[in-house]
């Protein structure tokens, strides 16, 4: 059945008057019942009874204007997901965010706020080290990426954005003896700089001791720990200090954030694959 045979069928079943049909569909009498009459040849059964006086539907014809309306409703709804699929309202998108920065206030506001927007995105957040993050982008594993940029050569041949710039603080114990003496940020000389090693954030302890340079401290020596948690251990400890952007997954009643120049600004990039085919990566980045 054609869209045609559809329409000249239903406006015939609706009216039940050859004529009064016609004239709705602006075509010849005659040639509405013959266009009816082939299709109850291909069908190979009548869709309507006829007499002198009154035209009705016959059985078949009464499933198939059944049939016909849910299939109908059925297309709509097929046609309605797939401009919702091709918006990126449905369908699923995955977002990483760089381990140690994991519980940001303004990324959890963003990632709740689009799943509110749209509910049938299944969305899926993994947090991940700041180098196996970028491969799983790479390898197309993950849509999205949310982290830190330390060095810009890191990101090549992705698309890049920057979400939002980061104020960097001082981190020190609370009880730490030099915590009340930041006025003067050289006090931190004599002390261990504690930063993540390389092998999870390359350049990041370079990008840390370039911002203590244009502070004018000179840290005694940069210990390299193998993660943040570690990291955060042994500042609270009062081990040493380090610079970072301020987190809210860790303690402040443990740890003092100094607050550094806003030149010393650290940068969150949002990364993903060049030509990337989920519409839901702009989506979320119009959110953002």
């Amino acid at each position: 059945m054609t869209e045609r045979d559809y329409r000249y069928f239903c406006e015939v079943a609706n009216c039940l008057n050859f004529t009064e049909a016609a004239r709705k569909l602006y075509i010849s009498q005659p040639a509405l019942s013959k266009q009816i009459a082939r299709l109850e040849e291909e069908l190979g059964f009548p869709l309507f009874l006829r007499s002198k006086h009154e035209v009705t539907l016959a059985p078949g014809g009464v499933v198939i204007l059944k049939g016909l309306g849910q299939l109908s409703e059925g297309y709509q709804e097929l046609l309605n997901r797939a401009k919702l699929a091709n918006e990126g309202k449905t369908g699923a998108l995955r977002i990483g965010i760089q381990e140690g920065q994991s519980m940001d206030s303004h990324v959890l506001e963003q990632i709740r706020g689009f799943r509110l927007r749209y509910p049938q995105v299944a969305l899926d957040v993994e947090c991940l080290p700041y180098r196996e993050l970028l491969n799983e982008v790479r390898q197309d594993r993950m849509d999205l990426a949310l982290l830190l940029c330390f060095n810009e050569t890191d990101l090549a041949g992705l698309r890049v954005r920057t979400v939002r710039k980061m104020p960097s603080y001082i981190i020190l114990a609370q009880q730490h003896p030099l915590a009340q003496c930041l006025d003067d940020l050289t006090v931190l000389n004599d002390l261990p700089l504690i930063v993540v090693g390389d092998e999870l954030v390359p350049e990041g302890a370079r990008f840390v001791l370039g911002q203590c340079e244009k502070c004018g401290i000179h840290p005694a020596r940069t210990q390299m720990v193998p993660s943040y948690s570690t990291m955060y251990l042994r500042l609270a400890m009062g081990d040493g200090f380090s610079l970072m952007n301020q987190n809210i997954w860790y303690s402040d009643r443990d740890l003092l954030f100094f607050p550094l120049p806003e030149d010393l600004s650290v940068i969150r990039m949002a990364c993903w694959q060049d030509g990337s085919r989920n519409p839901a990566v702009p989506l979320f980045l119009s959110s953002l």
